[in-house]
């Protein structure tokens, strides 16, 4: 059996998972509430949230079947070609372009909602209070349907609202303050501005209004781009996953499809540019190329004809036939440059491929000339003009095969994306979903509950037992359990009849068990001293000193002992309240002063034999100056003398110096701490305080313990008795030290 079933406040012990488990079995309720207000939470959630609906489609990406990244960046991040068109799709121009051939999607509008609560009056079937001031806001059956909105550039996002009127009719609220007035089904147009509306739809009571306006560009691309997810299934796969979700199925759907069809179009315009642009390029050069064509066959004629005739050997034959090759090659170059240089830069590595392979064409075409320097004279210039025409004719040739293979490209071009599953909605709504969110939700309250328990017993500071008083030093005389048959927190101003003494109407509850432990205590604690008197003191107000000190009173003199009971708080004068007496009945204040004798302030009750009592007296302006008369301590020595016992109940010591002058003429001082309401450091306080004054403190009394299953000694600790049984329960005789106490509920504070 462990013996640390207390938790140390100081955090000097360790807590295992059983204390934990103890700590949150005492506040189950308080976990249960946050599952509960969770579960609530979790439903007004799935009431008030719009449901939203997924569309979805799939397109394959033609890369040519390569697989493998086309740049050293890509094959350092593992990117393709596909990783590239995942971005084109959500990029702001694809997006823009399908919402604008949408038409009036970005056209908002909905009835105008009370504030926080708005939402979920609008879903629930509550009926319509017909307040006035409620008129404007919607209720359950409002509806609004607008066929069609344009506004001026400058009103993009700006709300406006229509209120609707009797019939037909509506008053729409321009931004600029101008009201117009229209009717369901008919153009409104504004002849100032470039305003057009026309409302299908408006149903709801005269009076309620509707908030609208028109999404700018930006923002519809924005929140649609927010919506749309593209993705790759698989690593090298050449397919695209494209979903949106809306608050409609339809409306997804329609988005959905108008995203892939403007992406699709798109790529197919972007391959029919390509081949555009290099017939451009290629028409341009064609005339430039003839001529350069005639006038090599005309120079090569010209010369045969000067010379007669001259054939050339084979050897010059097969050193044309390179040259010319080599520049045919290096034609071909120029064609690949003029397409590539429009989609790389200079240091692509594409491009740079480009040039080496010319710089190696250009090196061999050097040497090859250099060979024909050793040629004869005439050999070299048939050499040369036959190599002028035959480059002119290769280049002539090329060019227009060139331009032949882009027509045929332009006419049949159709991009490298193809639609494979067109867009489709599902027909349920993928969020929210009621069982996740609900289990979510109760997840979460159970979470906070936790926290919440787990707090609020680690961060009281306050006394939890008999061990924190006995580390303070403190001997722990009783600890007195909560009294279920006492009402807590009375105003004792207003009382119209005396309150409730435990000990003579419940003497067999466990308070009053725990009270005559006390009185056993006190007779040990204070034996052999002159003379046998005990102050009850605390360091804070409703401590329960008053109630402990008139039933300990009533305990002491049921066993034949003659008791005094004094109250000497001349400030609250609460002891009265369980006499039922008013406040000018005389006492303490009147026998100081010099006023009355002793005996002329005595109450005596029938009921209590053996007690006599002390009240207050009229409050006077100086009690702490009345209390250090001699006439006190006179007083205390004739009490001592005439008395058995005598019980001072005194103010708090944190709030007045009462205590601490009455201290010096009594046996015994015990503080009164109330179980999680008094501080150590407070307790520490008024210990420096006593012994400021010479004195010291006898003891302590746990007040008002209520045994908390939070606790982890609760069940080591949990008090057993036998006795017979009433109607307030089971009372009787039990263990009466301090340990066998300490689970039972402490006494009400007076």
């Amino acid at each position: 059996m462990r013996n640390e079933y207390f938790l140390d406040t100081q955090g000097n012990k360790d807590v295992s998972l059983g204390d934990l488990a103890k700590i949150v079995r005492g506040r189950a309720w308080l976990v249960a509430l946050c599952v509960f207000l969770g579960l609530v939470a979790g439903e007004v959630a799935i009431i008030t949230t719009p449901p939203t609906y997924r569309a979805d489609g799939l397109l394959q990406i033609d890369s040519g079947g390569k697989i493998l990244p086309i740049t050293i960046e890509g094959l350092v991040l593992g990117e393709t070609e596909v990783d590239t068109e995942v971005i084109i799709i959500t990029s702001r121009g694809v997006v823009g372009s399908a919402i604008s051939s949408l038409g009036n999607v970005r056209t908002q509008a909905s009835p105008r909602m009370l504030p926080i609560v708005g939402p979920l009056i609008y879903q629930l079937p509550l009926p319509d209070p017909g307040l006035g001031w409620l008129r404007p806001y919607a209720w359950n059956t409002e509806k609004i349907t607008i066929a069609a909105l344009e506004v001026p550039e400058d009103w993009g996002d700006k709300k406006m609202t229509i209120v609707k009127g009797s019939g037909d009719s509506y008053k729409v609220r321009l931004p600029d303050n101008r009201v117009l007035e229209g009717q369901t089904g008919i153009l409104l147009r504004d002849q100032n501005s470039e305003f057009l509306l026309r409302v299908d739809e408006l149903v709801g009571e005269s009076g309620r209004e509707f908030i609208f306006w028109q999404q700018s560009l930006r923002t519809a691309v924005e929140s649609m781009q927010e919506n749309v997810k593209a993705v790759k299934p698989s690593r090298n796969s050449e397919m695209i996953m494209v979903e949106f979700e809306d608050s409609s199925a339809e409306l997804a759907r329609k988005k959905l499809h108008a995203l892939l069809e403007t992406y699709a179009r798109q790529n197919v315009l972007k391959s029919s540019a390509s081949a555009q642009k290099g017939m451009e390029f290629i028409r341009s050069q064609l005339p430039e190329a003839e001529r350069a064509l005639n006038r090599s066959q005309e120079n090569l004629n010209l010369y045969l004809i000067g010379r007669d005739s001259v054939d050339l050997d084979y050897e010059t034959s097969q050193l044309l036939q390179q040259i010319t090759e080599v520049e045919k090659r290096l034609n071909q170059l120029d064609f690949e440059e003029e397409e590539i240089k429009s989609r790389y830069t200079v240091n692509h590595p594409k491009y740079r491929s480009l040039l080496t392979a010319r710089e190696k064409l250009n090196e061999q075409l050097a040497q090859l000339r250099n060979e024909t320097k050793n040629l004869p004279e005439t050999q070299r210039e048939v050499l040369e003009l036959n190599h002028e025409l035959a480059t002119s004719q290769e280049f002539h040739f090329q060019l227009l095969n060139r331009l032949q293979e882009l027509e045929i490209v332009q006419a049949s071009s159709i991009g490298n994306v193809r639609i494979l599953d067109q867009a489709q909605a599902l027909e349920t709504p993928v969020a929210p979903l009621p069982f996740q969110l609900r289990l979510f939700s109760m997840i979460i309250g159970a979470f906070l509950g936790l926290v919440l328990t787990t707090y609020l017993h680690f961060s009281s500071k306050g006394i939890r037992g008999a061990e924190d008083l006995e580390k303070l030093g403190f001997p722990v005389f009783a600890i007195v359990p909560h009294s279920v048959n006492v009402a807590p927190g009375l105003k004792k101003t207003y009382l119209k009849s005396p309150l409730k003494i435990i000990a003579l109407e419940n003497p067999f509850e466990s308070t009053t068990e725990s009270l005559r432990s006390l009185r056993t205590a006190m007779s040990f604690g204070i034996m052999n001293t002159s003379t046998e008197s005990v102050l009850l003191t605390s360091a804070t107000p409703n401590s329960g000193k008053t109630f402990l000190s008139i039933n300990l009173a009533v305990i002491a003199a049921q066993t034949g002992q003659k008791v005094c009971l004094i109250d000497s708080d001349m400030r609250k004068c609460d002891l009265r309240h369980y006499l039922g007496k008013p406040l000018d009945t005389l006492g303490l204040s009147e026998v100081l002063s010099g006023q009355k004798p002793v005996e002329d302030v005595l109450v005596r009750d029938h009921k209590i034999p053996n007690l006599d009592i002390i009240l207050s007296g009229a409050p006077p302006p100086n009690p702490s100056e009345l209390l250090m008369r001699k006439s006190f301590d006179e007083l205390m020595v004739r009490l001592g003398a005439l008395y058995d016992l005598v019980i001072l109940d005194s103010p708090p010591v944190l709030a007045v110096t009462d205590p601490i002058i009455i201290g010096r003429n009594v046996a015994a001082r015990l503080i009164v701490a109330r179980h999680m309401k008094t501080f150590p450091a407070e307790l520490e306080a008024v210990r420096r305080t006593f012994e400021v004054s010479g004195n010291h403190l006898t003891g302590a009394i746990l007040n008002n313990y209520v045994a908390r299953k939070s606790d982890p000694g609760y069940l080591y600790n949990y008090r057993y008795g036998y006795g017979r049984k009433s109607r307030y329960g089971i009372y009787g005789y039990g263990r009466n030290s301090e340990k066998e106490l300490s689970d039972s509920a402490s006494s009400t504070i007076s």
